[in-house]
């Protein structure tokens, strides 16, 4: 393949990208506009966190991907089902432990959004392996899900969930202490506690 042909070959697969993106952005705006309002907020403290990690231009972009369409398989769910739609948890569980497969059901023959199903699909993974959907453990869990999960974890604190009622900033620091080397990986808990003045999210608890 020439330099020419592999140049193309990159910018068509960037705008595919470009395109699936924005059909999934509009999807997401017309079925449940507060979880693309929670996945952006996600994505952009992701991001900020990667960056403090040191990772590449590469993983940095994964993350936040990833965290776009962490919970597409939520758009599979009946609406009557959905917490996203009623404001609380659904009576059946079995469907919302499915959302990440059922994202991956809808992405996996995407080519061009492949690197971020790991992402989706592990984001509720815990580093005791006690979470789901595969109940992987540690270093099994690949990296950047691991980071979305902390990252995810103290949002879902400072922003309440469901019947949850959001908690202050500094309770919400203290659970993510607390779950460091038990559902969350203790070295990204250390840099996101550094970190968190500069990640932005913080402000999230202001915005609710």
């Amino acid at each position: 393949m020439t330099q020419t042909t592999e140049a193309v070959a990159k910018a068509a697969t960037s705008l595919a990208r470009k395109d699936v993106v924005t059909f999934l952005y509009n999807m997401y705006n017309m079925i449940s506009p507060p979880l693309w309002l929670h996945s952006k907020e996600l994505a952009d403290a992701a991001e900020a966190l990667a960056k403090a990690m040191g990772w590449d231009e590469e993983k940095v972009r994964v993350v936040y991907l990833g965290c776009l369409f962490h919970d597409v398989g939520h758009l599979m769910v009946p609406s009557q089902l959905s917490y996203w739609t009623k404001g609380a948890m659904p009576p059946k569980m079995d469907l919302e432990t499915e959302h990440p497969k059922m994202g991956i059901k809808l992405l996996n023959r995407v080519k061009c959004l492949e690197d971020i199903l790991p992402v989706i699909k592990h984001h509720h993974e815990n580093f005791d392996g006690s979470g789901f959907p595969d109940g992987l453990e540690g270093a099994q869990i690949p990296e950047e899900a691991r980071l979305v999960t902390v990252v995810h974890s103290y949002l879902t604190l400072i922003r309440g969930m469901g019947s949850t009622p959001p908690m202050s900033e500094r309770e919400a620091r203290q659970v993510v202490r607390e779950d460091a080397g038990i559902r969350l990986d203790p070295r990204m808990v250390e840099v996101f506690m550094e970190n968190l003045p500069s990640l932005g999210a913080e402000d999230y608890s202001q915005t609710k």
